[in-house]
């Protein structure tokens, strides 16, 4: 796979997030388009590290107004819970290489007899099974 051709430049994407080792003992980063699942120098597995002063450059408050204003639109890609939040996903995928359902948003469920049991007076569980894309579990 060609990253090139699924990333918008830098100058059109300023946010970057790529794989590293859990744990130390290889100091490396791997692109999030590689199929990759574990460090190949020390075989521990990975987590995605996001450039976290490029995201600061935004306040939390104008996350928040971004991201709210996405939930439930129509406009590719964003509609998606997932996708909503691209910039925290894979900041710099193309909108024509997103592959979506509008999954997420699920709703959440009231657990009133379960919650009676547990000894929980107001219980809500999400319940991703329902899913029509069966994804993000």
């Amino acid at each position: 796979m060609n990253p090139e051709r699924l990333a918008p430049s830098s100058e059109e994407q300023p946010y970057r997030a790529a794989f590293r080792a859990f744990g130390g003992g290889d100091a490396n980063r791997y692109s999030l388009y590689d199929i990759i699942y574990r460090s190949p120098v020390t075989g521990s597995l990975l987590e995605v590290e996001h450039d976290l002063a490029a995201l600061q450059q935004r306040s939390a408050a104008d996350w928040r107004s971004l991201i709210d204003s996405r939930v439930g639109t129509t406009q590719w890609p964003y509609g998606s819970g997932v996708w909503g939040m691209r910039e925290w996903v894979v900041p710099d995928l193309r909108d024509e290489n997103v592959v979506s359902m509008y999954e997420g948003n699920t709703n959440l469920f009231w657990a009133q007899r379960l919650g009676r049991q547990l000894g929980v007076e107001d219980l809500w569980i999400k319940l991703c099974g329902n899913s029509h894309t069966g994804s993000f579990k």
